[in-house]
């Protein structure tokens, strides 16, 4: 009887999460909530079609011997607003200069500025975002003579 309900609460093959809420409502035998993940953790059509968790490998780097020697750049949206956020991998030095739009060339001005205070980096590290894969970026890039180096996904 117990397997029955156990298949039938995971029929549609949802997860452990979901067949313990629907089972809570429903049914009750002691320890319940561990015969549900034991089955949905065995259960071979979720196991096939299950998503893999591997994450990117992080792309180490070494610490330049000079600031501004090498930089990265992101976007930051806070309370409505997009920034620009440009950190010295030397110093972990951080400058943040408020966008008026998350486009290349706003985004090339901000870091314009930057580089005007700070120096122009040998190296500048970025995600592949559509301002940073842009034509006008690479552009910019190739005029100042900086190498641009995009991370690996979700490791900016």
């Amino acid at each position: 009887m117990k397997e029955e309900i156990l298949q039938n609460l995971h029929s549609a093959h949802q997860g452990i999460t979901s067949c313990i809420n629907k089972a809570s409502t429903n049914v009750y035998w002691p320890n319940f909530c561990e015969d549900i993940k034991s089955f949905v953790n065995s259960c071979s059509v979720c196991q096939q079609h299950q998503r893999a968790n591997v994450k990117e490998t992080l792309l180490p780097y070494s610490v330049p011997s000079l600031p501004w020697e090498e930089a990265s750049i992101d976007f930051m949206y806070l309370q409505k607003t997009d920034y620009l956020l440009c950190t010295d991998y030397h110093s972990k030095y951080l400058e943040i200069k408020k966008l008026t739009l998350k486009t290349a060339e706003p985004m090339i001005s901000a870091v314009k500025q930057i580089f005007r205070t700070h120096g122009i980096p040998r190296r500048l590290h970025s995600d592949n975002g559509p301002p940073f894969d842009s034509k006008q970026f690479a552009k910019f890039t190739k005029t100042y003579d900086i190498e641009h180096v995009t991370s690996s996904p979700k490791y900016p």
